[in-house]
C-alpha cells in the first residue's frame, strides 16, 4: 500500500494520544509507564511509514514482524523486547477494542511463534498449546477405544503400532495367554487416523515410540497416568457414552495409591 493510498495517513499522533489517556484514566498507569508505550508505538509508527508505507491502523502481521526482527538487531535486549511486545500487544488491544481493528495482529499465530522463538531453549507457549491439544486427542481417543471398543486400561498402555490394522478396521489385543482381535467402525478408524497423523507427532516431541497412545517424549503412560487422565476427562466420558450408546448409570471409583481403578456396576 502506498502511503498516499492509506486512509490513516496523518492520523497516528491523535490515535496513540486516545490510546494514552486510555491509560492514564482508565488504566490509571503512571506518566512514566505511559511514557514508555508512547516511545514504542510511535517508534513503530515512524518505521512503518518509511519502510513499509504503511500506518499504525493498516499494518499486518508480516510488517509487524519485520519491525520487532529490526528492533531485535539493533537493540539485542531480551527484557526491553518484552516491553516493546507488552506494549504494542495492548496498542493494538486498544484499536481492536475501539473498532480501529477488526483483530489484533500482535496476537496471530505468525506472531506469537516469533517473539516465542527469541527465547531459545525455553517450553515455547505455542508448543505449550500443542502439546494440550495433542493429550486432548489422544485421552478422547482412549475413551472411545474404552467405551465403544470395549479396551480394558492396561490393553490400551500396552497397545503397540504393530497391533494397528487400520485398513482392515481391526486391532489385536495381546493378553498373557491369549491373542483376540477387536473390530473397529469408522468412528473410530477416523479417531485413531487423525491422532496417529499430527497430535502424536507432537507428543514424541522427535523421540521414537512403538506405543500407541505415548506421554510426553515417547515414553508409555503407566497405569497412575491413564486414571489420572481418566478422572481429568470425566465430561467427555459421559459425552462420548451417551453418543455412542453406551450409558453408564452407576459407577463407583475405587481409587487407591498403587493401583487405582474404575468399576461400573450396569453398563448397557
Amino acid at each position: 500500500m502506498h502511503a498516499g493510498t492509506d486512509p490513516w495517513l496523518g492520523m497516528s499522533d491523535d490515535i496513540v494520544r486516545r490510546f494514552l489517556d486510555v491509560l492514564l484514566i482508565e488504566h490509571r498507569y503512571s506518566l512514566h509507564t505511559c511514557a514508555g508505550y508512547r516511545t514504542d508505538v510511535r517508534n513503530l509508527d515512524r518505521w512503518l511509514q518509511r519502510f513499509e508505507s504503511c500506518t499504525l491502523v493498516t499494518a499486518s502481521g508480516e510488517q509487524l514482524i519485520a519491525y520487532l526482527s529490526d528492533w531485535r538487531r539493533r537493540y539485542s535486549s531480551p527484557r526491553k523486547l518484552s516491553r516493546v511486545l507488552l506494549s504494542l500487544r495492548r496498542f493494538y488491544s486498544f484499536l481492536r477494542d475501539s473498532h480501529g481493528r477488526d483483530d489484533n495482529p500482535m496476537l496471530s499465530t505468525a506472531v506469537t511463534r516469533w517473539s516465542e522463538q527469541q527465547r531459545p531453549g525455553s517450553v515455547t507457549i505455542w508448543r505449550r498449546h500443542e502439546s494440550d491439544r495433542a493429550v486432548a486427542q489422544r485421552d478422547r481417543v482412549m475413551l472411545a477405544l474404552m467405551i465403544a471398543g470395549g479396551l480394558q486400561a492396561a490393553q490400551l498402555i500396552a497397545l503397540r503400532l504393530s497391533d494397528l490394522d487400520l485398513e482392515h478396521g481391526c486391532l489385536t489385543i495381546r493378553g498373557p495367554s491369549a491373542t483376540h482381535s477387536v473390530t473397529l467402525d469408522s468412528v473410530l478408524i477416523g479417531l485413531l487416523s487423525q491422532f496417529l497423523l499430527a497430535p502424536r507427532e507432537t507428543l514424541l516431541g522427535g523421540h521414537d515410540s512403538a506405543h500407541v497412545f505415548p506421554s510426553y517424549g515417547g515414553r508409555g503412560l503407566t497405569q497412575r497416568e491413564f486414571w489420572s487422565v481418566l478422572r481429568r476427562r470425566t465430561e467427555s466420558f459421559r459425552a462420548l457414552a451417551g453418543r455412542g450408546g453406551a450409558v453408564v448409570r452407576s459407577s463407583r471409583w475405587r481409587v487407591g495409591r498403587d493401583s487405582p481403578e474404575m468399576s461400573c456396576h450396569e453398563r448397557v
